[in-house]
Formats: structure tokens, sequence, C-alpha cells
């Protein structure tokens, strides 16, 4: 149950930077997720089938406007996801007490690799939120943490 609250959370949550994330909703948001990309994924190679046109087969035009139509909701819906995944990410910097804009550090490493032509850009994306997930929160001086004990 725990699982489909936190991936629901995140999506509902998904403009939403401000507040914290703790490790274990994160970890759970990112389980959620994974099978969203699986299935995005296998859309678009669908929809990607059905644009190969091949000389002896001949494809109806109504086909060809229904698979551009479902390109920009995929489109949409990934663009979506991965907004969640941006804001679930900044809450859980705010948890371990860090600003959000530290994301920018490993997103830009990565498309340095990439331009140079190496190909592992991703693998220092996994790393940092490998890193992200199993780092402890900060409870004490952090300015993200509202305080959950009043009257002290």
């Amino acid at each position: 149950m725990f699982f489909l609250k936190n991936g629901i959370e995140g999506y509902r949550k998904v403009f939403c930077y401000k507040g914290v994330a703790s490790r274990r909703s994160y970890f759970f948001f990112g389980l959620f997720q994974f099978p969203m990309f699986c299935l995005l994924v296998l859309a678009s190679f669908y929809l990607s089938s059905i644009f190969q046109v091949r000389s002896n087969l001949q494809i109806m035009s109504g086909t060809v406007i229904l698979a551009v139509i479902g390109f920009f909701i995929i489109l949409a819906i990934g663009i979506y996801t991965w907004l969640a995944g941006l804001a679930f990410s900044v809450r859980r910097l705010h948890d371990i007490g860090l600003s959000g804009w530290i994301l920018l550090i490993p997103m830009i490493i990565a498309f340095a690799i990439e331009t140079v032509g190496e190909g592992s850009g991703a693998i220092v994306n996994g790393v940092f939120l490998l890193g992200l997930m199993l780092a402890k929160s900060k409870t004490d001086n952090n300015k993200y943490q509202p305080d959950t004990i009043s009257g002290t």
C-alpha cells in the first residue's frame, strides 16, 4: 500500500518543490516510476513500428494520424513523469539539507560526458540518484524541514 501511496503522491505533487521526501518514500516512488517508463518505452516501440513503411505495404492514412496523436500523448506523459521525478528528487535533497539546484551538477557532468562522446553520462546520473536514495536525512538545522515539535 505504501508503494502505491508514494507513487500517486509523487504524481500529484508534480509541481511542488517545497517540503521534504524521506528515503523510504523516495525509494518507493522510484519503484513506482520504473514500470511507468517501461510502459512508455513499449508504447513508443509500438508507434515506431507503425511509422516504418515498407515498399510493399500500404498503411492507411488514418492509422498514421492515430500514431502521430499517440506519439504526442506518449511525449506528454513522458514529460509529466520526468517532472514528477524531478520534483521528488528536489524534495529528497531538501530532506538531506541541500538545495534542489544540486541536481544540475550531475546533469551538466552527464551532458559534458555525452558531448565528448564517451556515452556513459547515464551512469553518472544513476550513481548520483543512488547516493541520493541512500543518504541519511538531516533533522538538525534543516531550513527546508518544518519543525515537527511545537512549543519547545
